[in-house]
């Protein structure tokens, strides 16, 4: 991010540390979810395990950039003006994963209007 400063990363690594406190409730959520609904169909139960992979790739590539840039790179003015594969990698995973949300509410309560407000 190009700001009257500089390039800042800060925003960023905040979100990282927010990103991964969420993640360990959404594991958290999931093996509830496992252990009390083990009557729900193989379908429903696949796509819960592939929004957690989706989930999990994108918390280890969002630490990938960000052990890429801020500390193997440290001190490289180069290296924080560039974006590698893994932060553009990064916006295609957080797209796939909101969709499928959408998806997901949609099926639940067959109304898209209600996929959408969860995304705000």
């Amino acid at each position: 991010m190009l700001t009257v400063a500089g390039i800042s990363f800060g925003p960023l690594l905040v979100g990282f540390a927010l990103n991964t406190i969420l993640y360990g409730a959404l594991v958290t959520s999931v093996l509830l979810y496992f252990s009390s609904f083990k009557s729900d169909g193989a379908w429903i139960r696949l796509l819960v395990s592939t929004l957690l992979f989706l989930c999990t790739a994108d918390v280890i590539l969002e630490y990938v950039f960000l052990n890429d840039t801020l500390i193997i790179h440290f001190g490289d003015q180069y290296a924080l003006s560039r974006a590698n594969w893994v932060f553009s990698l990064r916006a295609y995973f957080s797209l796939v994963v909101s969709v499928s949300i959408s998806v997901i509410a949609h099926i639940i309560c067959s109304t898209w209007h209600h996929g959408i407000f969860l995304q705000l």
